[in-house]
């Protein structure tokens, strides 16, 4: 069954692995208990069926409980909490809780530096993530700075013609885009400087 609602998810049949999905982790939840790692993989599932569906809040509601019980029964570096750390902050961010995203997202490439290394595509990938979370809150400096240095580690390691390289990329070239408008907003909403002229008196 859920098998079947990974197919259906990749079709982009969302509303039947959505359903697939609640079945499944029913079903799970009454055999395996609530913490076994099939229920909370079943548990994920759900959540990102429920971010495919556009319901936002039924997926954060979903992903706080699978955080919170994976942080209980594994360690918080697991790589499985650090994945759900990571599927959080990225709902946050869809819901524009920039503020949110970019401290869990802060957090989940901290880890994964330590465990994974400054190389292992999932750090790059949370590297990539926290840059839009910058860029999104306007700190552009911050997003451009670590948004090349994802975009150069991706080049290196899986080439230019890599989807991650190439999608980095245009996530770069979209932080560059909303630092102009940002700079153009600033300039805009200045006022104008008014001079002001010595006007010397005039003699009879």
């Amino acid at each position: 069954m859920s098998c079947l609602a990974i197919s259906n998810s990749d079709l982009g049949h969302h509303q039947e692995a959505m359903h697939l999905n609640k079945q499944t982790l029913e079903l799970r939840k009454r055999m395996l208990g609530d913490e076994h790692p099939d229920t909370l993989l079943s548990m994920n599932n759900l959540a990102v069926t429920y971010s495919n569906l556009g319901q936002y809040q039924e997926a954060m509601h979903l992903e706080k409980q699978t955080l919170e019980l994976q942080k209980r029964r594994l360690v918080d570096e697991h790589p499985d909490t650090l994945g759900s750390m990571n599927n959080l902050a990225v709902t946050y961010s869809d819901l524009g809780q920039y503020q949110e995203a970019m401290h869990l997202h802060k957090q989940t490439l901290e880890s994964r530096k330590r465990i994974l290394g400054d190389e292992h595509p999932d750090t790059l990938r949370s590297m990539k993530r926290l840059a839009m979370s910058y860029s999104k809150l306007g700190q552009h400096q911050e997003a451009m700075q670590l948004g090349k240095q994802t975009v150069e580690a991706l080049q290196r390691i899986l080439g230019p013609n890599h989807p991650d390289t190439i999608s980095s990329a245009q996530n770069l070239a979209e932080i560059s885009r909303h630092k102009q408008g940002s700079q153009m907003e600033e300039t805009r909403a200045k006022p104008p400087r008014r001079i002001s002229r010595y006007l010397p008196f005039l003699k009879r």
